[in-house]
């Protein structure tokens, strides 16, 4: 009886962290195509700025008179631009192939810390982004430089790197899922006695040191 009543406990917390895995996913999924679009979004703008297509005008034809502003000169007006575009850019698309990966279902503590940290580095990745556009064109900030907006945008990537990384972390071990469970409660109510787990279905015990 005692092994039937911790089962259940076992079974009744499952189901619930796997609603709330379930909503979270849920939310995931729906911030996704937002990201990706401000991912595609600014990785349009970082090419055509890069590219000189649009943003402020190149130096001089000849470069590489030092009074036309030499090749740096031509990189800050171009490369530099774009280049300040593409770093959050690239950390968007990360963190987008991170909310659309397939769901775990960790269910215990490990899981939600992993979970919480993953989404910890994503929002500092996305502030990070943000600060890399806002400094590096200094919008705001006295006399920012353009390197500083380079230092916000890979850090951004940095962070989004590692918010997929703990988004992905593996679980130590495989919690019992839906088919297990019905079939335990459907022999612990009697319609069943004895069944066993559903077929194609496996369950893993807790190993503890």
């Amino acid at each position: 009886m005692a092994r039937d009543a911790t089962e259940m406990r076992e079974m009744r917390q499952s189901a619930r962290e796997s609603g709330i895995d379930s909503g979270m996913s849920t939310a995931e999924r729906g911030l996704a195509p937002i990201v990706g679009l401000l991912a595609l979004v600014m990785g349009v703008v970082g090419v055509l700025v890069g590219f000189g297509i649009i943003g402020p005008e190149g130096v001089a034809d000849d470069v590489t008179d030092p009074a036309a502003g030499t090749t740096q000169g031509f990189l800050t007006d171009h490369f530099m631009n774009g280049a300040n575009w593409l770093w959050p850019a690239i950390a968007a698309g990360i963190l987008y192939w991170t909310l659309n990966r397939p769901p775990h279902r960790h269910g215990e503590m490990q899981g939600s810390l992993y979970h919480t940290v993953a989404y910890i580095m994503a929002v500092a990745a996305i502030i990070a982004g943000a600060l890399a556009v806002l400094v590096g064109f200094n919008v705001i900030g006295d006399n920012s430089l353009l390197t500083d907006g380079w230092t916000w945008g890979l850090a951004s990537i940095g962070l989004a790197s590692l918010a997929a990384g703990a988004h992905a972390a593996p679980r130590p071990y495989a919690v019992a899922d839906d088919d297990y469970i019905l079939s335990v409660v459907e022999s612990r109510v009697g319609g069943y006695p004895g069944a066993a787990p559903s077929q194609g279905t496996t369950r893993t015990e807790r190993v503890t040191d």
